[in-house]
């Protein structure tokens, strides 16, 4: 277990009828502890939970209504603040569930409360230990990935926030997200690259430094579309690589407040999801993806975002653990990719 000191909170993330035993027993367990009780009814919503309020214990059960317990809990720790967190991970019948997931601690339905209260005791009496300072080459690669990681916004008509967990050690994705300057809209781009090494590393920070130029080209007009800002990015691929870039699925986006839309593009990025208060639609998109082919065109999409709760933009990694519910990843691990997403609760248009 980890007891690095984070915020003494301990999130549950499990269905109604776990988490309303589990609230009562935690609260009388921890009354001592005055930790705050935190409470999530869908792992997508855990998730996002964890990185508003980074509590120091996350309670996860198997059973959740959009996504296995197992991928939240492996999620959660191999993302930038997970190995600052545990995660009590509950399933049905077997602990090969545990395959992948990281987490700290098994417990068995029916869960027996007072092996559990045994635990918690003892982890809230050791948060003051913590990790050693030494950092190593990967650490500081992890660390300024961590850093590249846009801050939450809020605002009047909307909050944008993240997920970002590595599928090992480092993440062959990246995203941002950022509030214009003078119009107020929002700006923002996910995308994947091969693999989840260093290299791949190193190529997401080279990519994120040349979607932020081009832009910036964009907002200030001088680029008059997200489909041509795209077209140049991939262009200088070209130029940079030798002609022989490594292709790199994306989407970029901009929701413009003034005509309440949503503008997006893809390369090679198959979807993303409109929340209308009824469950995820899937939008699908079409275009190649970075590094096809020297000149490839990209053409821009509008969404209307009349009666849009929330837009969620997904790697491929989350998208294929997103609405899994019930199935096993082929390999058995919790998760097979980096996962990472944007999510944007938009609150009036």
């Amino acid at each position: 277990m980890n007891f690095a000191s984070n915020r003494k909170a301990v999130l549950l993330i499990m269905g109604k009828e776990m988490l309303s035993k589990m609230a009562v027993f935690c609260a009388s367990v921890l009354k001592q502890e005055k930790a705050e009780i935190l409470k999530a009814t869908s792992g997508l919503d855990g998730i996002l939970a964890y990185n508003r309020h980074l509590p120091c214990l996350v309670i996860v059960e198997d059973e959740l209504p959009d996504m296995p317990g197992s991928a939240v809990c492996g999620i959660l720790k191999t993302s930038p603040n997970g190995g600052e967190s545990v995660s009590v991970f509950f399933v049905g019948k077997s602990s090969s569930y545990l395959y992948g997931t990281n987490a700290d601690c098994f417990f068995p339905k029916p869960v027996k409360f007072s092996s559990a209260a045994v635990i918690m005791r003892e982890f809230f009496a050791r948060r003051w230990m913590h990790r050693s300072a030494f950092i190593l080459d990967i650490e500081k690669a992890k660390l300024k990935q961590k850093e590249s990681l846009p801050e939450k916004i809020e605002t009047d008509r909307y909050t944008a926030s993240h997920i970002f967990s590595p599928f090992s050690e480092l993440s062959g994705d990246g995203l941002d997200y950022w509030q214009g300057e003078v119009s107020g809209d929002l700006y923002g781009f996910l995308f994947d690259c091969t693999g989840h090494d260093f290299a791949a590393s190193l190529q997401t920070s080279e990519l994120h430094t040349v979607l932020r130029i081009h832009f910036d080209s964009y907002e200030s007009g001088k680029v008059p579309s997200l489909g041509a800002l795209l077209c140049n990015v991939n262009n200088d691929q070209f130029t940079a690589k030798g002609d022989d870039p490594v292709p790199v699925e994306a989407v970029l986006f901009h929701i413009c407040f003034k005509d309440a839309s949503l503008r997006y593009c893809s390369a090679g990025m198959p979807c993303f999801y409109a929340d209308y208060g009824t469950g995820y639609k899937r939008i699908g998109m079409h275009n190649p993806l970075i590094g096809s082919w020297r000149g490839a065109k990209y053409q821009d999409r509008v969404l209307p975002l009349s009666g849009v709760r929330r837009i969620l933009f997904a790697s491929d990694g989350l998208s294929e653990i997103l609405f899994q519910t019930g199935k096993k990843s082929p390999s058995g691990d919790a998760k097979h990719d980096d996962v990472s997403g944007i999510a944007i609760d938009l609150k009036r248009m």
